[in-house]
């Protein structure tokens, strides 16, 4: 629903297909809206203003996952000097006094 709110202005009054990797979201949208539970009608109604088909699509088939789920694309490895350089980036980045980074290092 927040995708959909997000970008309106495309999505309103087209027909869209949104792919999805939970199956059971599918079934609840199939669901008849008065089947439903209270919380769910809700949601149901919101997007009832869409003209969406939501599939079913297994997560590694996903090309485009998001990037909060996936660190990279599938079928992609990061090479040891990405890896290595990734861990020191990553450590400039904590927000940790000096002193306790350096005990860090130490250990």
């Amino acid at each position: 629903m927040f995708g959909l709110k997000k970008v309106h202005q495309y999505t309103y009054g087209r027909p869209l297909t949104v792919q999805s990797d939970h199956k059971r979201l599918e079934v609840i949208i199939k669901r008849p809206l008065h089947r439903a539970p209270k919380r769910l009608q809700r949601l149901l109604l919101r997007v009832l203003v869409y003209d969406v088909n939501l599939a079913y699509r297994c997560g590694k088939q996903m090309e485009l996952a998001d990037t909060l789920s996936r660190t990279c694309l599938p079928n992609m490895e990061p090479s040891p000097l990405q890896t290595e350089v990734d861990a020191i980036n990553m450590a400039q980045g904590l927000p940790v006094a000096s002193a306790r980074l350096e005990d860090i290092r130490k250990h």
